[in-house]
């Protein structure tokens, strides 16, 4: 993997980051997951949603559209 993706989202729920990456593939914006929830203790860590470093403004403007009622 690129290592210039850039974090856009961090979240401890599966079910968030499955609804966030959908809405970002929805608007053509190349996006990856990185898990970091241990599996032996699923209460510690979280899930990053990662996009290109020229996709963060337009990410970040659409995951805050959605996430604000």
């Amino acid at each position: 993997m690129d290592r210039n993706w850039v974090s856009v989202f961090t979240t401890t729920k599966n079910q968030a980051a499955v609804l966030m990456m959908n809405l970002l593939e929805q608007n053509e914006i190349a996006a990856v997951t990185m898990n970091r929830i241990d599996s032996a203790y699923p209460l510690l860590g979280e899930i990053m949603i990662l996009v290109h470093p020229d996709d963060v403004i337009r990410a970040k403007h659409l995951i805050n559209k959605n996430l604000t009622p």
